[in-house]
């Protein structure tokens, strides 16, 4: 039997391993994206109104059947996003002046 990905084992538990976390981990965003390493928190206002993807991703989430661990829903990406190139992405995001504004925001 194969050990359980990430995403199952934070379904199971309903918690993120710490050496599971990803660079950027945001401790009050409100959304888990997880790759089959890590899990990275973010914010998800600033992830769907930077990425079109994304946002019609979090829209199809909708349907009650989504998971909530820690306060953020969870979305598992496919194998294929590898755990360094989407912190490279996200960091990016955060880093934009419309990132810095929507925490500004928020807080």
């Amino acid at each position: 039997m194969a050990p359980p990905t990430l995403s199952q084992y934070i379904s199971r538990k309903r918690v993120i391993p710490p050496k599971a976390h990803g660079t950027p981990y945001l401790l009050d965003g409100n959304i888990l994206l997880v790759t089959e390493r890590n899990a990275f928190r973010f914010d998800k206002r600033t992830l769907i109104s930077q990425c079109t993807e994304f946002a019609r991703k979090v829209a199809s989430m909708n349907d009650g059947t989504t998971d909530v661990v820690e306060g953020a829903v969870v979305l598992e990406l496919p194998s294929w996003v590898s755990s360094l190139d989407l912190g490279a992405f996200l960091d990016a995001l955060w880093e934009t002046p419309q990132g810095y504004a929507d925490q500004v925001k928020a807080a």
